[in-house]
């Protein structure tokens, strides 16, 4: 799986990809990053949900944990974005379409 050079150097060993999610036919590569918690890299932007390129994506990871992530193209280019939340739910009232499930560093 593609991870942009400078997001290796920057994280080092403490970035490894945790799993590769496909929701309507969209690819999402979620990355970790323990110096920063709960932290989502992802490389592509659903743009059914209509996601604006400076929003931050929060998913639910379960009922306490939320997951942040910064938007990344495909060409590993990070989009600008500010520090704000969207809601992905198909119908924006907090139904989440899908869970995150974590993966082991060899799995």
């Amino acid at each position: 799986m593609f991870v942009p050079k400078r997001i290796k150097d920057k994280y080092g060993e403490k970035l490894r990809l945790i799993n590769e999610l496909e929701v309507c036919g969209e690819r999402w590569t979620v990355l970790y990053n323990y110096t920063d918690g709960y932290v989502a890299k992802l490389e592509k932007m659903i743009e059914r949900f209509n996601l604006r390129i400076n929003e931050t994506v929060v998913f639910k990871f379960n009922d306490t944990n939320v997951l942040y992530g910064r938007i990344y193209k495909m060409d590993g280019k990070e989009i600008d974005y500010e520090n704000r939340s969207a809601d992905i739910s198909e119908n924006g009232n907090g139904n989440w379409l899908w869970d995150v499930h974590w993966k082991s560093e060899s799995g």
